[in-house]
């Protein structure tokens, strides 16, 4: 991307994005818009909640056993980026927009996250936005990755930084009139915010099957689908088995 034109990029992008009048259409379209300034090999959107936890998904090229891989370290709190904190989110215009080079940590001991997802995918690089509403919470974050490609540039950086209030200011209006709104492509329910990974282990609750049989249907140990049990049970308020199994008949 070249310096010269950069303000005249970022005035087409935003009027494009500004002409979507739906909060969850308008960050897919940034997304869409993005590889013909910056190409990337795969992105994410994440959806939060007022008090931070992931609520919905779209996702660009990602396939779904690291998307599982991924929701697996968010909910046992081992994600390091800030969207793993699963608070409220308000960040400072500089933490809104970050770069990391991936490259640079190898070798390194960045623990279980990035040695079985960061480095399990090839990840040189991740290139992420914010979009707060109009209380400052972060409601969505944009996150680009190259794997392929070679890392991204400070001018990637800067691009994205002379987007990022400007394309804040119209979501967060946009909010104001669908604050509470479910993306499309979500990996979690209204009602009870379970992830993907949770709905299908109580699919296979009720179906019968047991934590060891799911753990070996899923290669992920038994204490992690423990772990998942505890959670499922928490959401819906339920004490066991069978009372999940009668919510389920009815429409969980």
């Amino acid at each position: 991307m070249k310096t010269n034109n950069i303000y005249e990029q970022v005035y087409s992008f935003v009027r494009t994005c500004g002409a979507v009048k739906e909060p969850n259409a308008f960050c897919e379209t940034i997304v869409e818009q993005l590889p013909s300034i910056i190409p990337f090999d795969q992105a994410r959107i994440l959806y939060f909640t007022v008090s931070g936890k992931i609520k919905g998904s779209q996702l660009y090229g990602v396939n779904k056993k690291s998307w599982d891989s991924f929701m697996e370290f968010y909910l046992e709190d081992s994600v390091y980026y800030r969207i793993g904190s699963q608070k409220t989110m308000k960040l400072t215009p500089e933490e809104k927009v970050s770069l990391r080079d991936h490259t640079k940590e190898q070798g390194k001991d960045k623990g279980l996250f990035f040695n079985a997802y960061i480095r399990a995918q090839n990840i040189n690089s991740c290139l992420a936005m914010g979009l707060a509403d109009a209380d400052n919470c972060i409601r969505a974050t944009i996150i680009l990755d190259r794997i392929r490609l070679s890392c991204f540039s400070q001018t990637d950086l800067q691009f994205f930084r002379l987007l990022q209030p400007l394309l804040e200011h119209l979501y967060a209006n946009l909010l104001l009139s669908a604050p509470d709104l479910q993306p499309a492509g979500t990996s979690a329910t209204p009602a009870f915010q379970l992830t993907q990974r949770e709905r299908q282990i109580v699919l296979l609750l009720c179906s019968g099957e047991t934590p060891a049989a799911i753990a070996d249907k899923y290669s992920i140990s038994v204490s992690t689908v423990y772990r998942h049990i505890a959670n499922i049970y928490k959401k819906t308020n339920v004490r066991n088995r069978q009372e999940l199994f009668a919510l389920q008949k009815n429409g969980l």
